[in-house]
């Protein structure tokens, strides 16, 4: 089990109040088909923070069905988006990562923003916060949605 503690963050570092968190995975053992997805919405606290726990997800076929890292889709919808905000959540130390084809489109310098990372805490406890904007910015997928 992992326990991911996010944080959708504005421009200035403040925590976003009116954000609303879907996350989609596949089951760890499956191949990706809408058979094997897993949904869940996430509404944030009065602090701007949400917390899940999941099981880490398997690696599911991508581009030319090589394998993916696993990961999670992340889509962000809040007051004042007129379009939700697609992204990717990595898993840290994962072999797959170095060769995942998604995210090897995105530039190393902002890889970072992708990959979650472990709080410090228990050993499955991972953070990963969303930057909404500014130098920092998490990587935002255009899903022509």
């Amino acid at each position: 089990m992992e326990s991911l503690f996010p944080m959708p963050l504005s421009k200035s570092g403040r925590p976003t109040v009116t954000a609303n968190t879907h996350i989609v995975k596949t089951h760890r053992t499956s191949h990706w088909s809408r058979d094997s997805q897993v949904f869940g919405r996430v509404p944030v606290d009065g602090n701007g923070t949400f917390r899940f726990v999941t099981i880490k997800p398997g690696a599911v076929p991508g581009p030319d069905n090589k394998e993916q890292a696993p990961h999670l889709v992340i889509s962000i919808f809040m007051r004042g988006l007129l379009k939700r905000l697609t992204t990717r959540m990595y898993f840290p130390d994962e072999v797959l990562n170095a060769s995942d084809a998604i995210l090897n489109l995105v530039d190393q310098s902002r890889r970072a923003t992708l990959i979650s990372k472990p709080t410090g805490g228990a050993p499955d406890q991972l953070e990963w916060n969303v930057i909404l904007q500014g130098t920092h910015e998490t990587v935002f997928f255009d899903l022509g949605l």
